[in-house]
């Protein structure tokens, strides 16, 4: 599956594009995912590892009245981060 990512955070919003062959897979997509060096204001690495970890225990959550949509979310540092993933094809 092409997944489209669609990442809010901070008043900034950043996508990106991962394959995946399941949906479980997609939190270990996520550290390649984004260029996070760009992202304002940049994640510590800690604070990156702990909103991986984060996202990966917990269950993506299938947006109702649309199909293929997905959220996810946790804190990254102390501001609230969110992604909707799409499949796309």
């Amino acid at each position: 599956m092409l997944m489209t990512l669609i990442l809010d955070y901070a008043g900034g919003t950043y996508v990106s594009q991962v394959e995946v062959d399941r949906l479980e897979e997609l939190s270990l997509k996520l550290r390649g995912a984004f260029d996070w060096q760009s992202v304002t204001p940049r994640p510590t690495p800690s604070a990156l590892n702990r909103f991986i970890d984060s996202i990966a225990q917990s269950n993506a959550i299938e947006i109702s009245g649309v199909r293929q949509v997905w959220c996810m979310s946790a804190m990254l540092g102390r501001k609230l981060a969110l992604i909707h993933a799409v499949n796309t094809a």
